[in-house]
């Protein structure tokens, strides 16, 4: 993507660069942009300043893009000639993506820019059509329906660290629901960004693909209605190397799918729990942790998000006017 899809933002890399506070107590950063050498407003425009004791700060971050023919050095040599007046570091990192591009069904904060004197958009995330609200939609009624389904379990089986373990025919269907959900939701995401499986069959090699794009890794699942349950990280430690495996639930789901008289105990309520979250976390990763619990009532009265991916600016997408183009998750 560059001119052609949006001709009045300049083609070519963009780069974050980010300002090297030296002052600790104004830590946070906004959103800049620079663009083919003229200043792009962001959310919030707030100047380098100097502090009582005569340092300077900035509470900022530039994102920007090298004129034609210019190269990444010589834009910086061009941003530090006009704050050369200021003591500070530059920290420079390649933005993964360009004004207006998103990753389809895959959640990312949005910032907006514009070019300066025009006036600023409103945020306007990344488009969604019917289908896909629909899709999500029933996500959702699926996720509310298992949810359900754990609170009857738990009404007769507390839910408590040293009953993790007891098992049966409701926490065993549990498991196996919430894992097929887990399953449909990766394969969604992944033909949403134009990956084919062979033969049309997905496996665990193709969806443990999403977990480092998605950060499946930082989400974590608290139960509101039992605080003193630990949050649960459904796919923390998940890997390549041993994909159905390295998921204690998941391994747990293929054995008593394909076995349930051998290995009954492996559909407890722990590995129910476990599953439960992954279906949740999944949908977070799509359309955002506040998002997905407020898509139904009776997700954000049962849960909440104790830990969720935190992502720099340079993954995040940038719109522009509200336009947006897709762009394929390479896996």
């Amino acid at each position: 993507m560059g001119s052609s899809v949006f001709p009045n933002l300049p083609p070519g890399e963009w780069v974050i660069v980010q300002f090297e506070n030296h002052d600790q107590n104004h830590g946070d950063s906004w959103p800049y942009t620079f663009a083919d050498g003229w200043l792009m407003q962001g959310v919030s425009m707030q100047p380098l300043e100097r502090n009582e004791e005569g340092n300077t700060f900035a509470k900022l971050a530039l994102l920007g893009s090298p004129r034609s023919g210019e190269n990444v050095d010589a834009f910086l040599r061009s941003l530090n000639d006009r704050y050369k007046a200021a003591t500070h570091e530059w920290k420079v990192r390649v933005a993964s993506l360009k004004p207006g591009e998103y990753y389809p069904r895959v959640h990312r904060p949005v910032t907006d820019i514009h070019v300066w004197p025009n006036p600023s958009p409103a945020t306007i995330p990344p488009p969604m059509d019917d289908q896909l609200r629909d899709e999500l939609a029933r996500s959702a009624m699926q996720i509310a329906s298992l949810t359900r389904r754990f609170d009857e379990i738990c009404a007769y089986i507390h839910p408590d660290l040293a009953n993790w373990h007891i098992y049966g025919i409701e926490s065993r269907n549990l498991l196996l629901l919430a894992a097929m959900e887990v399953e449909a939701q990766c394969r969604a995401i992944l033909k949403a960004n134009s990956y084919s499986a062979t033969n049309d069959r997905f496996n665990t090699k193709d969806f443990v693909k999403l977990s480092a794009p998605l950060k499946l890794a930082d989400y974590a699942v608290a139960f509101t209605q039992f605080p003193w349950i630990e949050p649960i990280s459904p796919f923390f430690g998940w890997n390549v190397t041993n994909p159905s495996k390295s998921l204690d639930w998941y391994d747990a789901y293929n054995q008593t799918k394909h076995d349930r008289e051998a290995n009954v105990a492996a559909g407890n309520v722990r590995n129910a729990a476990s599953a439960l979250c992954g279906g949740l976390s999944l949908l977070a990763a799509q359309v955002g942790p506040n998002e997905a619990l407020n898509l139904d009532p009776s997700i954000g009265q049962r849960f909440r998000f104790w830990r969720a991916p935190s992502w720099h600016i340079s993954d995040c997408y940038w719109s522009y006017a509200g336009q947006f183009v897709p762009k394929m998750l390479l896996l």
